[in-house]
């Protein structure tokens, strides 16, 4: 049984010295085995790491890769991926799309692994959307220079290092970029129009406020612990921002919050904010959204979870809305919904809502425990008087926490 710590090692420099023919029209059954096809031999392999071992009683021989046919298809996929861009070099200039990430599974030898993936991301210079998953930390460096200075027509950037910390370790998982590199990449991407960050619970952020960036962003996703970068981030591009998604399992300061999502009200066009606070936690009182909702000038789109919007603020909706989304997927159900049946019956008949579409989403366990037959059919009533299409949306339970155990 070989498993010593030298076997990735050894099988990554067999696989990258291989030197592939074209796919011959039947196999010569005296191929020796570096004229095979890489995957010939992942078959051998897998079929070899099968093989029962009749010294060992009840065990079956195995070799560290082989036998997971997963880990050694990413690694020989990696190398023939780069072979192909350096010996196809018309190729890479084609490409404009990339998305490259080490699966957790691969983590004994993601240095190397995430080192090729880099080689592959610094020749695809016209690429327009880069999508940047889960490498080791000692590429950063690399990955960093080629963002900044490899990829000039760059459109779309995805960092989406989202960790779930009960799957394994995360030291060498510790981020990618700081804060202060992230904003020096803004600024050198003047055609960057998409952002999407999801960040791990072990990432350490600066404690840095973000200046106004030249980078006309016009949609951004966020996704971390730290809700104080989130508003930091949507500050710097809020001028020109169209579309906002944001998670959060803090809760979100009140004045960072108005003087963040102020910056928006000219060109926000959709608004979803998620906030997921962990059970043991006291709830948050949330009361900055309302008093922003008259000064959307664009808003056509809102999807919010029930602790950000209470049924009172209906009243104050923008006029440019169309379409409203509302999440709960909490035991006191009940007790939002009858709130919001008694503020749209109330709305002044003189003044209709201008927005249309009212989708409520749910879990289907907590509604079917805590809401009565009567409590759906009285809210479908009142949105047909009113001349608001419901729909019934039901959604996961609770979303799992992304950075609380």
């Amino acid at each position: 049984m070989l498993r010593d710590s030298e076997t990735p090692r050894r099988l990554h420099a067999a696989l990258a010295s291989l030197t592939l023919p074209s796919p011959p029209s039947s196999l010569n059954p005296d191929m020796s085995p570096p004229e095979l096809p890489y995957d010939v031999l992942l078959h051998i392999f897998t079929e070899l790491a099968l093989l029962r071992n009749d010294r060992i009683e009840g065990e079956t021989s195995s070799w560290l890769l082989s036998s997971t046919s997963v880990d050694l298809l990413s690694c020989s996929l990696a190398v023939e991926l780069l072979r192909t861009v350096q010996t196809r070099p018309e190729l890479p200039a084609w490409t404009r799309v990339v998305s490259v990430g080490v699966d957790v599974r691969d983590e004994e030898w993601a240095d190397e692994l995430s080192m090729l993936l880099v080689d592959i991301v610094e020749k695809c210079t016209n690429v327009r959307t880069l999508d940047l998953g889960r490498l080791h930390d000692c590429s950063r460096i690399r990955v960093y220079d080629a963002v900044l200075q490899s990829l000039p027509h760059l459109e779309t950037l995805s960092w989406n290092w989202a960790w779930d910390g009960r799957r394994g370790s995360a030291q060498n998982w510790e981020g990618l970029f700081t804060c202060a590199e992230l904003f020096r990449i803004l600024q050198r991407h003047p055609t960057l129009r998409r952002l999407e960050i999801r960040l791990p619970s072990s990432f350490h952020y600066d404690p840095i406020h973000l200046p106004s960036t030249t980078a006309p962003i016009t949609s951004l996703t966020l996704q971390t612990r730290d809700t104080t970068l989130d508003l930091s981030i949507v500050g710097a591009v809020g001028s020109t921002l169209e579309q906002l998604s944001m998670y959060c399992e803090r809760a979100i300061p009140s004045d960072l919050a108005l003087q963040s999502l102020g910056k928006t009200t000219s060109t926000l066009r959709h608004l979803r904010l998620i906030i997921n606070i962990p059970l043991n936690r006291p709830a948050p009182v949330i009361e900055w959204l309302e008093p922003l909702l008259p000064h959307f000038k664009m808003l056509e789109k809102l999807s919010v979870t029930e602790d950000v919007l209470p049924p009172s603020a209906l009243r104050r909706l923008p006029p440019s809305l169309r379409w409203v989304e509302l999440i709960d997927w909490t035991p006191e159900i009940k007790d939002y919904l009858q709130d919001l049946c008694s503020n749209l019956l109330y709305l002044e008949p003189r003044d209709p809502p201008t927005w249309r579409d009212l989708v409520v989403c749910y879990d289907p366990e907590q509604f079917a425990l805590h809401v009565p037959r009567w409590l759906g059919i009285w809210l479908a009533q009142i949105c047909a008087r009113k001349g608001i299409s419901l729909t019934w949306r039901t959604g996961e339970a609770t979303p799992p926490l992304q950075f609380f155990e």
